[in-house]
Protein backbone atom coordinates (compact mmCIF):
# COMPACT_ATOMS: atom_id res chain seq x y z
CA UNK A 1 0.00 0.00 0.00
CA UNK A 2 2.72 2.29 0.55
CA UNK A 3 3.26 2.24 -3.62
CA UNK A 4 0.26 4.46 -3.62
CA UNK A 5 0.98 6.63 -0.54
CA UNK A 6 -1.75 4.32 1.58
CA UNK A 7 -1.66 4.29 5.18
CA UNK A 8 -2.41 0.56 6.64
CA UNK A 9 -5.26 1.66 8.50
CA UNK A 10 -7.04 3.13 5.25
CA UNK A 11 -5.90 -0.35 3.30
CA UNK A 12 -9.44 -2.08 3.51
CA UNK A 13 -11.21 1.00 2.44
CA UNK A 14 -9.07 1.46 -0.25
CA UNK A 15 -9.22 -1.72 -1.72
CA UNK A 16 -12.95 -1.86 -1.42
CA UNK A 17 -13.10 1.32 -3.69
CA UNK A 18 -10.57 0.54 -5.78
CA UNK A 19 -11.43 -3.44 -6.56
CA UNK A 20 -9.00 -3.96 -9.75
CA UNK A 21 -5.95 -3.72 -7.11
CA UNK A 22 -7.31 -6.83 -5.28
CA UNK A 23 -7.72 -8.60 -8.78
CA UNK A 24 -4.00 -7.59 -9.67
CA UNK A 25 -1.98 -7.71 -6.46
CA UNK A 26 0.46 -10.00 -7.69
CA UNK A 27 2.66 -9.53 -4.23
CA UNK A 28 -0.46 -10.42 -2.42
CA UNK A 29 -0.60 -14.02 -3.79
CA UNK A 30 2.68 -14.71 -3.78
CA UNK A 31 2.51 -13.98 0.04
CA UNK A 32 -0.34 -15.99 0.30
CA UNK A 33 1.07 -18.56 -1.27
CA UNK A 34 4.05 -18.58 0.80
CA UNK A 35 1.42 -18.70 4.08
CA UNK A 36 -0.18 -21.92 2.71
CA UNK A 37 3.15 -23.65 2.56
CA UNK A 38 4.12 -23.40 5.64
CA UNK A 39 3.91 -26.55 7.55
CA UNK A 40 2.58 -25.94 10.36
CA UNK A 41 -0.28 -23.62 9.37
CA UNK A 42 -3.47 -25.37 11.16
CA UNK A 43 -6.78 -24.29 9.10
CA UNK A 44 -10.11 -24.47 11.22
CA UNK A 45 -13.64 -24.23 10.11
CA UNK A 46 -16.52 -22.67 11.11
CA UNK A 47 -18.61 -24.57 13.07
CA UNK A 48 -22.41 -23.63 14.62
CA UNK A 49 -21.10 -23.35 17.99
CA UNK A 50 -18.54 -20.78 16.41
CA UNK A 51 -21.29 -18.60 15.02
CA UNK A 52 -23.46 -19.14 18.06
CA UNK A 53 -20.47 -17.73 20.35
CA UNK A 54 -19.79 -14.81 17.28
CA UNK A 55 -23.19 -13.62 17.73
CA UNK A 56 -22.97 -13.30 21.56
CA UNK A 57 -19.49 -11.54 20.67
CA UNK A 58 -20.96 -8.92 18.61
CA UNK A 59 -23.89 -8.23 21.33
CA UNK A 60 -21.24 -8.27 24.04
CA UNK A 61 -18.41 -5.91 21.99
CA UNK A 62 -20.14 -4.75 19.27
CA UNK A 63 -18.23 -6.09 16.34
CA UNK A 64 -19.48 -6.91 12.93
CA UNK A 65 -19.90 -10.39 11.99
CA UNK A 66 -16.86 -11.11 10.39
CA UNK A 67 -14.52 -9.67 13.18
CA UNK A 68 -16.94 -11.42 16.23
CA UNK A 69 -16.51 -14.95 13.62
CA UNK A 70 -12.43 -14.61 14.23
CA UNK A 71 -12.51 -14.23 17.49
CA UNK A 72 -15.14 -16.70 18.27
CA UNK A 73 -13.19 -18.96 16.09
CA UNK A 74 -9.94 -18.46 18.37
CA UNK A 75 -11.52 -18.73 21.60
CA UNK A 76 -12.55 -22.25 20.25
CA UNK A 77 -8.83 -22.93 19.37
CA UNK A 78 -7.61 -21.47 22.24
CA UNK A 79 -5.75 -18.46 20.29
CA UNK A 80 -5.37 -14.94 22.41
CA UNK A 81 -3.49 -12.72 19.82
CA UNK A 82 -4.34 -11.52 16.68
CA UNK A 83 -1.91 -9.32 14.81
CA UNK A 84 -4.52 -6.82 13.07
CA UNK A 85 -4.53 -3.07 12.17
CA UNK A 86 -8.05 -3.30 12.76
CA UNK A 87 -8.63 -1.19 16.18
CA UNK A 88 -12.41 -2.95 16.72
CA UNK A 89 -10.58 -6.07 17.99
CA UNK A 90 -9.34 -4.06 20.81
CA UNK A 91 -13.10 -3.58 22.75
CA UNK A 92 -12.19 -7.45 22.82
CA UNK A 93 -10.88 -7.83 26.76
CA UNK A 94 -9.70 -11.46 26.03
CA UNK A 95 -7.98 -11.32 23.05
CA UNK A 96 -4.52 -9.15 22.77
CA UNK A 97 -4.38 -7.39 19.55
CA UNK A 98 -0.80 -6.86 17.89
CA UNK A 99 0.03 -4.17 14.95
CA UNK A 100 2.93 -5.00 12.91
CA UNK A 101 5.29 -2.47 12.79
CA UNK A 102 5.61 -2.21 9.26
CA UNK A 103 2.52 -3.70 6.39
CA UNK A 104 4.23 -5.58 3.83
Amino acid sequence: MSDYGIKPESAVHFLKTNPSHVCNATKVWDLMDDIRNIRTLKIHGIYESTFSLSLTLMQESGLLSNDALHVASMEEQSIDTIATYDRDFERVPQIKVWKPAKAV
